[in-house]
């Protein structure tokens, strides 16, 4: 057998164990995985930020509370009781991160601003009347440095 002949089925014999070998491959998830939906609250001009964080604060403690009677239940099994510590600590985790970003966003010049964390997306409103084209890069970027990239950002002026 000359060499071109060799060479020639040496390269297609490769080819198909690869193409076989490719084919045969489980296929791999590149999508992000989706949760609940984020659920949307309207708001709107002349919205108190102090009555929205109330209204914020109440509904984690009401989860919290569920949470809790789920955990004296004594109809609770190990799985129930796990998930909702779990759930627990996510909203006390979110609780602070609003803390924190509401604390860095003031840092950045904006007094009146409000910020909820759920389902790995974090909505911030901020009261200015006329932002520039940059600000909401500005807060999405600061944002995104301070939590590592790990949740959406949703940046929202209202006048």
């Amino acid at each position: 057998m000359n060499k071109q002949a060799l060479t020639f089925l040496s390269l297609f014999s490769l080819i198909l164990m690869l193409s076989v070998y490719y084919i045969l491959l489980p296929p791999i998830e590149n999508s992000l995985p989706v949760s609940d939906p984020v659920e949307q609250t309207p708001i709107e001009e002349g919205t108190d930020f102090n009555d929205m964080k109330s209204n914020l604060d109440e509904r984690y403690n009401s989860e919290v509370a569920g949470y809790n009677a789920i955990i004296a239940s004594i109809d609770s099994d190990v799985d129930q009781v796990s998930d909702a510590l779990e759930n627990i600590n996510t909203i006390n985790v979110n609780k602070e991160l609003e803390k924190t970003l509401s604390i860095q966003i003031k840092e950045l010049g904006y007094n009146d601003a409000f910020v909820e964390v759920s389902n790995k997306v974090i909505k911030v409103t901020i009261k200015k009347d006329k932002p520039e084209a940059n600000e909401p890069a500005k807060v999405v970027n600061a944002i995104y440095a301070s939590t590592n990239n790990t949740y959406l950002v949703e940046v929202k002026f209202i006048a």
